[in-house]
């Protein structure tokens, strides 16, 4: 199960969070959330909050991917926020590479 809360925009950022499984199962729902804030236009940043996120998967992972290729074409910023150790894990992220509390100001390096 995935529950994703999709803040309002400040200053052309929407911050979006997710809590619990990204998976093959879920991923289809953040795709949905984050086509759902590119269509609504006016969008310079997305920041996806995975602190909550407990398990991921590889469809997981390539969502992650995808997502932030699509960004890039569309001029949008998107940007991981306080990443789990779960997350980061299937991410290949180390320790010191992890943002804490949305506090990281440049972009995670690519997963893909």
């Amino acid at each position: 199960m995935l529950e994703i809360t999709v803040g309002r925009p400040v200053f052309g950022e929407v911050q979006i969070m997710l809590h619990g499984q990204l998976t093959h199962l879920t991923s289809g729902q953040l795709r949905a959330a984050l086509t759902a804030v590119l269509n609504r236009g006016h969008v310079g940043t997305i920041r996806l909050d995975l602190r909550a996120v407990d398990a991921m998967d590889a469809a997981g992972v390539a969502t992650l991917a995808v997502a932030r290729r699509i960004c890039q074409t569309m001029g949008v910023c998107l940007r991981l926020a306080a990443i789990s150790a779960t997350a980061a894990g299937h991410l290949g992220l180390r320790h010191d590479q992890i943002p804490r509390q949305g506090t990281r100001t440049e972009p995670v390096p690519a997963v893909a």
